[in-house]
């Protein structure tokens, strides 16, 4: 029930934010810009305290919100040997989110237009159950720093 809470208002808290957009999402610019592979946001994650031998089974997936899906995929990442990965976005539409999720551990949906980087101590993660955030960077972090407080602050009314 505490999670069709939170996928009812991180919806009705997105649309909020689709309703304030300073042009129309079918406007020619955005057609054009959507379907340019060179304007497709990166998107980088970091494993801060990952090591390949231990962490072999940490169980990551992610999966985008398009529009037209509405069961999207996880779709498993490929960390390298540093402990980084990154999401494959398809299209640069605008303001697109997707979910990251370590299986019973964390989910999070994260919205990018320009660029993320979101770094997760795995000790850290490994020590919480709940409340864990990871610390986010880039052109987007205000905006996914706006949600996880409205996220913060809507819990104690769930």
């Amino acid at each position: 029930m505490k999670h069709n809470s939170l996928a009812f208002i991180l919806i009705l808290s997105f649309s909020a934010i689709f309703a304030q957009l300073p042009s129309s999402l079918e406007s020619e610019e955005n057609l054009a810009r959507s379907f340019d592979p060179d304007q497709i946001p990166k998107v980088e994650v970091e494993l801060l305290n990952y090591d390949p031998q231990k962490d072999t089974a940490l169980n990551i997936g992610y999966a985008l919100s398009l529009l037209l899906n509405n069961a999207p995929n996880m779709t498993e990442p490929k960390i390298q040997a540093d402990g980084t990965f990154y999401i494959e976005l398809s299209h640069a539409f605008p303001y697109q989110s997707f979910y990251l999720e370590f299986r019973h551990k964390y989910i999070n949906k994260f919205v990018v237009q320009e660029g993320l980087k979101i770094s997760f101590d795995l000790e850290q993660l490994n020590k919480k159950r709940y409340g864990y955030f990871p610390t986010v960077t880039g052109p987007d972090k205000e905006l996914n720093e706006y949600l996880k407080r409205q996220l913060i602050y809507s819990a104690p009314q769930r």
